[in-house]
């Protein structure tokens, strides 16, 4: 498989710190320099780095390390993100679309915090949520937005470096999240593993403030799971896919997919990911009110992608509702992505298409489309990488009504009868019945590449 190539071409580099992290193994979380042995250094995100020339910044992350930095260049002095990739050239995140990374927040306790009084005798200090959870992680926001944005979900790796699994259930019931404010987060486990890398979902209101922080609380032997984990992903997503195996639909709708021909489950950009192995590999969502007819009122749909090719006859779709009868997301050879929307009347879909040469084979990116119904001058928006695109020759909207698509089968990697298979990994689908501004959408190319969380250091009382 792919996963295996891959695996062997960065092998080569920084040999010391493992191979590629596949699904079954684990990432690498440092605490401080020591854990990365003779010349590496823990970098603020919890990442070593190693020396290298042919970085500009003369250090490379180790290849154990989360995906988004793992075989990577780190910044360069005075940029921010990183520099390049291994596998596909540079990446093409902007600066404009990355957070730099600066020292972990202060392990000096946060008085400011209000919570529920302790519920034991216990004494812990003041702005302690629970005096029977015994520690806590500091989690800062690195966010520079302009504006509040309420109910972000956001991406939480957790593993060694970043919480002590031997300090907590075996299951995480004891695992809490809990704002600055002191209120209970909701949240999502998607992977639960104490013996390396876990993925949990949460969901913040972020102001852009320097403040910005929530708490991770664990240490319970007694606590369970909170009954109600529901809230993370609210009324506004049709679907989200996570792409783990089963392909299941963490939105309230229950849109789960059904794998059609061979799908390969490994390395995601978040955290797994769905690779189409063959000419008829879909994932079949099927049709329902959650899915039906969903650019009748504002709509935004997202995915992270990362093509092996241009696709089957050179058109890979990402997104297929109605086999092309009704609206689509693709690439092609030219290095574009593709929306189009069918119209009533009209004899061929209008297309939204960016400039040549704007995807990148072998390398992830986020892309992101929104479209406002009620916007006629300017409907569609299409983005990579938390960045907005100038498109070619954007097409005036036609007066016409939409097509309905309502029992037309929504088609994920392909369409529903294929031959327009997407040749390449995908991550992290979403369908929203809302139009997100462009720093929403810049927030969850952030999350998904983990520079979105800084962690702090961990507080205790006994």
């Amino acid at each position: 498989m792919r996963w295996s190539a891959l695996a062997a071409l960065i092998g080569g580099f920084l040999a010391a710190t493992g191979g590629l992290a596949c699904q079954g193994e684990t990432f690498f979380f440092c605490d401080g320099t020591e854990d990365c042995g003779g010349e590496g250094a823990c970098e603020a995100n919890g990442a070593c780095s190693f020396p290298d020339v042919e970085c500009p910044s003369g250090r490379r992350y180790g290849t154990a390390s989360v995906p988004p930095f793992a075989g990577e260049c780190t910044a360069a002095a005075g940029t921010t993100g990183a520099t390049s990739s291994m596998a596909g050239g540079t990446d093409s995140t902007s600066s404009a679309g990355s957070a730099s990374f600066t020292t972990g927040a202060s392990s000096e306790e946060d008085s400011s915090t209000s919570g529920s009084p302790p519920t034991t005798g216990q004494s812990c200090p003041d702005g302690w949520w629970d005096c029977e959870w015994s520690y806590r992680r500091r989690v800062s926001v690195t966010a520079n937005a302009s504006g509040t944005h309420s109910d972000v979900p956001v991406a939480v790796r957790l593993g060694p470096g970043r919480i002590e699994y031997e300090l907590m259930q075996a299951d995480a019931e004891d695992l809490r999240f809990v704002s600055a404010e002191g209120s209970v987060l909701p949240y999502e486990i998607e992977s639960w593993d104490p013996a390396g890398t876990s993925m949990v979902w949460t969901t913040l209101d972020i102001a852009g403030s320097s403040d910005d922080h929530f708490w991770i609380y664990y240490g319970n032997a007694v606590a369970q799971s909170p009954t109600q984990l529901t809230g993370v992903w609210s009324d506004v997503y049709a679907a989200v896919w996570h792409m783990a195996e089963g392909t299941r639909d963490s939105s309230a709708n229950g849109q789960h997919a059904t794998p059609v021909g061979e799908i390969g489950i490994g390395q995601g950009q978040v955290f797994t990911g769905a690779e189409l192995l063959t000419r008829n590999s879909h994932l079949d969502v099927g049709s329902s009110e959650a899915v039906d007819d969903l650019f009748a009122s504002g709509v935004t749909i997202s995915a992270w992608i990362r093509p092996w090719g241009w696709g089957h006859n050179t058109y890979g779709r990402i997104l297929d509702k109605g086999s092309s009868a009704s609206w689509l997301l693709y690439l092609s050879q030219t290095g574009q992505l593709t929306f189009a929307l069918n119209f009533v009347g009209e004899g061929d879909a209008t297309r939204w298409r960016t400039l040549p040469e704007v995807i990148t084979l072998a390398t992830w990116t986020h892309v992101a489309v929104t479209f406002d119904v009620e916007n006629q001058k300017v409907p569609a928006h299409v983005y990579l990488n938390g960045v907005e695109q100038i498109l070619e020759d954007a097409p005036a909207v036609p007066d016409a009504d939409l097509l309905t698509d309502v029992d037309l089968p929504l088609a994920i990697g392909n369409r529903s009868n294929h031959g327009r298979q997407f040749e390449g990994v995908l991550d992290e689908v979403r369908l929203e019945r809302t139009v997100r501004t462009p720093e929403w959408i810049l927030l969850q190319h952030q999350s998904g590449r983990d520079t979105l969380l800084q962690f702090g250091q961990r507080e205790a009382h006994e």
